[in-house]
């Protein structure tokens, strides 16, 4: 018998299945904005099932609950479809990474611009910026 909780937890797992297959396609038509607006519900979706299991005590590395058998398999799913899109993420960064690099014309003295959370990165040189006389 399913513990209701597990039954709500599980039904939240195949809507954020839905989410990681609707953020893969977002990513292979390169469209941003979307993958932006359904990193949103994502983190809203996982809070929820974050909250079931605190409820049942149905935490990484504790025992399975009783009735919380089949969330595994289901949170399993949404593990691997993470790691799908995070694969895809770093080929299309290693894509760009090549073209920069190319348009750098292979010059090793011109730093990455920006780190792996497209945050800007801090000249790592005191002489870059400056303007010669």
């Amino acid at each position: 018998m399913t513990d209701p909780l597990a039954s709500r937890a599980i039904g939240l797992t195949h809507r954020l299945q839905s989410l990681l297959e609707q953020e893969f396609d977002a990513l292979r038509r390169r469209e941003p904005q979307t993958v932006e607006d359904l990193q949103a519900h994502k983190t809203t979706l996982l809070a929820q099932i974050r909250q079931l299991m605190e409820a049942a005590g149905a935490l990484p590395g504790a025992p399975v609950p009783p009735g919380w058998e089949g969330f595994g398999a289901e949170a399993a799913r949404c593990r691997d479809l993470h790691q799908r899109n995070a694969a895809l993420v770093d080929r299309q960064l290693a894509v760009v990474r090549g073209a920069l690099h190319a348009l750098r014309d292979g010059d090793p003295a011109i730093p990455d611009m920006y780190d792996r959370r497209q945050r800007r990165r801090a000249p790592s040189s005191p002489w870059v910026g400056e303007v010669s006389a």
